[in-house]
């Protein structure tokens, strides 16, 4: 499963990683310090404020929660990533009940966008436009107004 799924990681209730996939660690930063295995103090920092309030929703409310198009750099190249939060739901007597299954698809085009066009080409036509630069603002800020309602649930 691990060599066709999605890099993956599941957590426990206080966001200690249980388990990482194979390729999961791409998208994973340890500093030097006092190691932890929580995933919020070890996740790429690129990839922090999606997640954390991704995590928060999916516990809260119990249900799959999906971040789309989080921009992060990896390797020195910009990538999409979506990040995926399934609740694990078993019996109230397994020992699984309330841990959490995070998705990483990685892409290098925001999903929205047609395949054929590289990032490049995207870029070019979004700074030649107006339109194109006020619209991909008018989604970051969307995307950073759902992200702060998540962080606001949360507290």
């Amino acid at each position: 499963v691990e060599q066709y799924a999605p890099p993956s990681v599941l957590v426990n209730e206080e966001f200690d990683i249980v388990h990482l996939s194979e390729n999961a660690g791409r998208y994973l930063h340890f500093a030097g310090g006092e190691p932890s295995n929580n995933l919020l103090k070890v996740l790429h920092p690129d990839l922090q404020l999606a997640l954390r309030g991704a995590l928060f929703a999916a516990k809260s409310e119990n249900r799959m929660t999906k971040v789309p198009d989080v921009r992060v750099q990896l390797e020195g190249q910009e990538r999409f990533v979506t990040i995926t939060v399934h609740t694990v739901n078993t019996p109230d007597s397994d020992p699984l009940r309330g841990f959490l299954l995070v998705l990483f698809e990685e892409y290098t085009f925001p999903i929205g966008e047609e395949a054929q066009e590289t990032s490049k080409e995207r870029h070019q036509r979004e700074m030649h436009s107006s339109e194109g630069v006020v619209h991909r603002l008018e989604e970051e800020l969307e995307r950073t107004k759902e992200r702060l309602r998540s962080t606001i649930e949360q507290y």
